[in-house]
């Protein structure tokens, strides 16, 4: 995305970077469908908070890349990046940070995990 400098993944000048956010939203898309069939009763995946942040993150890249921009284009016909009060789309993937959350909660329980890490990155640098 730094190199990126087109205002909608639409206008990109470059395919390989419309591919890969198709790419990354099918994967992520991907990953929610079989976390949710995973659950032997699929009830449980409403006590699961993880599962309905990723959910709702899922839900709204989903929403912005496969629905909200072909909508905007269809309707404005041109949208130079504009598409109104759904820009909020944008800053909402910010969350997706909070999924790294889950792997700093994995480092404090496992602490030899984190060893294993710090050695790891020691050995290739």
């Amino acid at each position: 995305a730094d190199y990126n400098l087109s205002p909608t993944i639409w206008k990109a000048t470059e395919v390989k970077y419309v591919i890969m956010e198709h790419i990354f939203c099918t994967l992520f898309s991907l990953d929610i469908w079989l976390r949710f069939f995973s659950f032997k009763n699929k009830r449980y995946c409403i006590k699961d908070v993880w599962f309905l942040v990723d959910a709702a993150l899922v839900t709204l890249m989903v929403g912005e890349t496969w629905v909200l921009q072909p909508v905007a284009i269809a309707i404005n016909g041109d949208t130079n990046g504009q598409v109104g009060q759904f820009s909020v789309f944008r800053v909402l993937r910010l969350l997706r940070l909070a999924r790294l959350a889950r792997f700093v909660r994995l480092l404090h329980f496992f602490p030899g995990l984190f060893t294993l890490l710090k050695g790891i990155m020691r050995g290739l640098v």
